[in-house]
């Protein structure tokens, strides 16, 4: 197959170069005339002419014969290099024997006379008998009967005495179309379900061959086969079978590949495959990609860029392309082979970028995407492409040729009549060349010439011709001024003066013979005057003169200002009824000077009016308009124009009919969404009852007519209308009314995706309702299992979903490899809204992989625990759940499972303890942990599992219960002390020498050694200063004991208090309170027995009005004031000195 790479058809690797042999002998004074106009009809001539063969080399001679048979007959002629009309295309292919032509059509004056070369050397038609020919007058070239050895690349000159100009290379090649390769037969067995891909090796062609697969029938014929989405051919010409069936047995026929060559029109045929598929029953299998275009592909600018992906699997995979993860919604995409090919049209730098295509079946797990990368690159286009210069002696001449592309490009050249400007001994004071521009100075007749200007890359090139022509010419008058001129004032105008000379000539003009600048005139450059807003000050004689260095020509006219023209009596505006008549009238004046050519008009909505019609007269007397017998039709605006030929005014008046009374037919209501009035534009029509209203007047109106609108938008401000119509009119609209519809259900989601599909789970996504109709408080999924045409019971998501904002959601389990139905609807107040459903099917059952997660937050007591939702979440679990125990411990504990939510709260943690965490993954069948991960709660250790408040409670109540037993103990030895020095006032007072006895430090008792039968109570005066009230005792030391002491039993003397060994009672004495008969711990009466029925009052232990136990005894009211009234056989004791009949003191 030849490459199809694009050659430089003007960079030579023959040190022979074709164009350093152009030589041309000096300029022929032969004078042809040029008219200007011809070259840019020949130039649009020419590209029409490039039809073919023959035919088209008849138009192009008669063409040029014209040409030169027209130029022959003009005066005032001048010379031109010549230039090409024409580009053709330059790859040329021919068949054998069939004529093949170059063309090369070319103007200039004189005539040019054309050559050719083939490969760089000259080539002589004349020296190949009758196969070539070259048609006179012309440059076409036609050869006959070509051969391989024809075979070449062409370039035509076309040259006079003032320059040279080149064609394009044609690049002629001989069609043709090789055989396939001989191969054997093949035959191929395929289980049921299971892809298939026939092999085909494109054949050389030129140009390119069709590519096609066939049935073979054993006769030979043969059957194109029918391309669907399961079976298909690639770019490459391979056919792909996604998923073969039964079907594909095709009776035993043969499956081969054809190539078509339509230029040669012939084809060949390719191996020939047998497929026998095997299996009772087809396999389903997920997609994969058996085919598709290379990663990295590059397409021209403006062509049309093709690309295809072919996925297999069953059931057959649908096609999926997206550009930049984004769906492909402009109309320049274009799909073919059912979504398996991608077509863009005229492609742009825009377009460039990546492109994903993904095939998907129902057991699609995930959807990996294949990216091709596409580059745009172009050959070169024009920016600036050079022009014919037409110039004067001593004038410079620039020439600018630019173009871009992409890549940029690489080869820039000019030439002059065919040659390499580097190959040419320039002379750099006179010409000056960059990459972009070509200028020539100080010119000369001589320097007349033909230049060429090429532009490369690698993709392509542009090319192209134009001359300079050097010409001494002086002025001459294309248009010139008219002799008079009229104009109205306030219009704007032109005075011609055109002119054609070399150098250009310069135009002055005058008025009244003084030069015009500025202000109101402006002098084009065509040489016109241009007067804006003239006013009759402007008239007047205005000439111009033209002039160069060679002469001069100059012209004059004069221009005459009229008067504006003006509507004097407009017309008004009318009203009346249908039936009468109508009359406008008009009256204008204009310059007395045009009044003889003052018209009046008129026109009926910008359109004039046939005053022929017998309703519609104009009397030109007063150049009114009249309307007989008035229709609604005829309602309307009616314009006077008033005009004298240069300018003209205009008045309008409008036209109300009023229909004859008529009650309305039928009503229009219309409404729609505040806001939304084109998107939610509704009306409703009716009839009305026509019955007339007997005895009211024309304006009297019928009964009020009520109409219940219904399927209104809910929660939304509806805006209402008005229209009522009869047979001519329709009203005006009411004034309008708005009302707020109430909360209604909404309606369905825009989408429903199911982004991830687990073994038995979904990760649902979707959006708001587009029509919300109210508060979304929250969604509801359900789904049912469909098996074959049957659906199963209706199942909803517990909990359903109360998170108005919540746009994805797992759906968890599902049984595996199942399809499903799954709905969801969006909820408001009123209830459910429009379900949206779709179809979906769970997967296969896999292994999961181990798990990652990362700590959101640590605090004192509790840590969140974060997991990443995958792509692909099935290989990580859709049930998670975390483990955890303190560092160091045997034994796990575990969360709660986890299937909506991607984290998790561990609480009732310990604080600044070490604790370490694992996620667990399952779906079900396998679980699979995470790493181990270690966190430390904030605080600090206590020991114990437990809270800081309980803590600081119970060294609360520790210290609560220490400080009592400090107070108890504190208390009790002072009730001791207070019972001793009672105890040693009593003896001092019966006179009782106790000598020296030890002060009592034990407070079980008292010794009895030496009472003696004597009274328990003694009075106790009330000046003694050594009782202690308080403590129940007396103070006295030892020293202040008397001396009778020494005679006083043992026990006195023990500093312990009491001797056991000395007790002389056998009587067992209370260690609080003591008498002759061994009373108890609590109340005695006056003869020593102690009544347990008797409810002895408690004594305070004040003075005042109350009596005073001395025994100081705890109780349960803490020995505050009894305010209980004392038994009337009682009597108080004013003091401690005071006593009634009695010496006892209560102790």
């Amino acid at each position: 197959m030849f490459s199809t790479t694009n050659k430089n058809p003007y960079v030579f690797h023959k040190e022979n170069n074709p164009f350093s042999q152009s030589q041309f002998p000096g300029q022929v004074s032969k004078k042809v005339c040029q008219v200007r106009e011809v070259t840019s009809l020949l130039a649009k001539s020419g590209v029409q002419l490039s039809l073919g063969h023959v035919r088209q080399i008849k138009i192009m001679n008669m063409l040029q014969n014209f040409i030169i048979l027209f130029m022959i007959g003009c005066v005032g002629c001048v010379t031109q290099p010549p230039i090409m009309l024409s580009y053709p295309k330059t790859r040329v292919p021919f068949k054998d024997g069939e004529t093949v032509s170059l063309l090369c059509v070319a103007t200039g004056d004189p005539q040019p006379t054309y050559r050719w070369v083939k490969d760089g050397d000259k080539f002589d038609s004349s020296g190949f008998d009758d196969r070539w020919v070259m048609i006179p007058n012309s440059g076409n070239l036609v050869c006959n009967k070509p051969e391989k050895k024809d075979v070449g690349l062409y370039q035509c000159f076309a040259s006079n005495a003032h320059g040279v100009a080149m064609s394009l290379m044609y690049d002629l090649r001989q069609a043709f179309l090789d055989d396939f390769a001989k191969e054997k037969s093949q035959t191929i067995q395929v289980s049921l379900g299971h892809p298939v891909k026939l092999n085909c090796i494109e054949p050389s062609s030129f140009p390119d061959a069709v590519m096609f697969w066939v049935l073979k029938y054993k006769d030979g014929g043969f059957e194109a086969i029918d391309y669907d989405d399961r079976v298909t051919m690639d770019l490459e010409g391979r056919l792909i079978i996604t998923n073969v069936e039964k079907k594909d047995y095709q009776n035993g026929r043969a499956y081969a590949c054809m190539a078509m060559n339509t230029f040669v029109r012939t084809n060949t045929q390719g191996k020939e495959y047998y497929i026998i598929p095997t299996g009772s029953q087809a396999a389903e299998m997920e997609p994969r990609r058996m085919w598709a275009s290379p990663s990295e592909l590059s397409f021209e600018l403006g062509e049309t860029a093709r690309m295809k992906c072919i996925w297999v699997g069953n059931p057959t995979p649908e096609v999926f392309w997206t550009r930049n993860n984004q769906q492909l919604s402009d109309s320049k995409y274009q799909l073919y082979s059912f979504g398996q090919e991608l077509r863009i049209n005229n492609l742009q730098f825009e377009d460039a970028g990546n492109y994903e295509c993904s095939g998907r079946n129902k057991l699609t797990q995930t959807s990996p995407n294949y990216k091709i990368f596409v580059s745009v690159y172009s050959k070169p286009q024009w920016i600036r492409k050079p022009q014919n210069v037409e110039s004067s002696v001593g004038g410079s001449a620039t020439f600018i040729c630019d173009a871009e592309s992409q890549p940029s490009p690489d080869v820039r050249q000019w030439f002059i009549d065919g040659v390499l400007t580097s190959k040419k001994n320039l002379d750099v004071n006179k010409y000056f060349i960059s990459s972009t521009n070509l200028t020539i100075v100080n010119l000369i007749k001589e320097d007349a010439m033909t230049i060429q200007c090429n532009i490369s890359n690698k993709y392509g090139y542009v090319f192209t011709n134009a001359y300079l022509n050097v010409l001494e010419e002086k002025p001459e008058f294309v248009k010139a001024p008219e002799a008079q001129m009229k104009a109205s004032e306030g219009q704007n105008t032109n005075l011609s003066c055109q002119t054609a000379g070399q150098p250009k000539p310069q135009v002055l003009w005058y008025k009244d013979g003084k030069q015009i600048t500025g202000g109101r005139y402006r002098t084009l450059s065509n040489g016109d005057l241009y007067i804006q807003n003239l006013v009759v000050a402007d008239a007047g004689d205005y000439s111009c003169i033209a002039k160069n260095r060679y002469g001069e020509v100059s012209g004059s006219g004069r221009l005459i200002i009229r008067r504006q023209t003006r509507i004097e009596q407009v017309p008004l505006d009318l009203e009346a009824n249908a039936g009468t008549d109508a009359k406008f009238t008009c009256a204008g004046t204009t310059d007395p000077m045009e009044v003889s050519k003052l018209t009046i008009t008129w026109l009926k909505d910008d359109k004039p009016i046939t005053t022929g019609e017998q309703r519609m007269a104009q009397n030109f007397q007063d150049n009114s308009l009249t309307i007989s017998g008035i229709t609604i039709r005829d309602a309307g605006r009616y314009t006077c124009v008033a005009s004298n030929g240069l300018d003209e005014a205009r008045a309008s008046a409008m036209l109300t009919v009023r229909a004859k009374p008529e009650s309305p037919s039928s009503v229009k209501v219309q409404f729609w969404k505040r806001g939304y009035k084109e998107e939610t534009f509704q009306d409703y029509s009716f009839y009305l009852d026509t019955t007339p209203f007997y005895g009211r007047s024309r304006r009297s109106t019928g009964p009020p007519i009520s109409l219940n609108l219904q399927h209104l938008y809910p929660n939304s401000r509806i805006e209402v209308q008005v229209l009522v119509m009869n047979t001519y009119y329709v009203s005006r609209p009411s004034d309008m009314v708005s009302f707020e519809t109430f909360e209604g259900v909404p309606g369905p989601v825009p989408f429903l995706i199911a982004s991830v599909r687990g073994s038995n789970h979904f990760l649902l996504k979707w959006d708001k309702p587009t029509d919300s109709n109210g508060v979304i408080t929250g969604y509801d999924i359900a789904f049912q299992t469909v098996i074959g045409l049957n659906l199963g019971k209706m199942r909803d998501r517990e909990p359903q979903i109360h998170e108005p904002e919540l746009k994805q959601i797992r759906l968890s389990g599902l049984k595996s490899f199942q399809l499903y139905r799954v709905y969801i609807w969006a909820r408001t107040r009123i209830g459910r809204g429009e379900p949206y459903y779709i179809d979906v099917a769970t997967t296969k059952p896999g292994v999961p992989n181990a798990p990652t997660f990362s700590f959101v937050h640590i605090d004192y007591t509790y840590v969140n625990i974060s997991w990443p939702i995958h792509k692909n979440t099935d290989l990580h679990g859709s049930v998670y759940y975390v483990e955890f125990r303190k560092e160091g411990a045997s034994d796990w504990q575990q969360s709660t499972d986890e299937s909506v939510l991607s984290w998790k709260k561990i609480a009732n943690l310990e604080t600044g303890t070490s604790y370490e965490f694992r996620l667990v993954a399952t779906n079900g069948q396998e679980t699979r942990p995470s790493a181990i991960q270690v966190a430390t709660t904030h605080g600090y250790f206590v020991g114990f599992a437990g809270t800081s408040a309980w803590l600081y409670g119970m060294l609360v109540a520790l210290l609560i219960i220490i400080c009592a037993a400090i107070i108890l103990f504190v208390t009790r030895k002072k009730i001791a002390e207070r019972r001793q020095k009672s105890y040693q006032k009593n003896m001092r007072a019966s006179k009782t020498n106790v000598g020296n006895a030890p002060e009592f430090e034990d407070e079980r008792g008292y010794n009895n050694d030496y009472h003696d039968g004597r009274r328990r109570f003694q009075p106790i005066p009330k000046e003694d200063p050594d009782f202690d009230r308080f403590n129940d005792s007396f103070k006295k030391s030892q020293s202040t004991i008397t001396p009778e002491a020494d005679n006083l039993p043992p026990s006195y003397n023990d500093v312990k208090g009491y001797d056991d060994h000395h007790y002389k009672n056998d009587r067992q004495y209370d260690d609080r309170y003591y008498d002759q008969e061994g009373y108890d711990d609590q109340y005695y009466d006056e003869h020593g027995e102690y009544d347990p029925n008797y409810e002895y009052p408690e004594y305070d232990d004040q003075y005042e009005g109350h009596y005073e136990d001395y025994d100081y005894r705890y109780n349960s009211k803490n020995d505050v004031h009894y305010e209980e009234p004392v038994p009337s056989k009682k009597k108080e004791y004013l003091d401690w000195g005071e006593a009634s009949g009695t010496n006892d003191t209560c102790v």
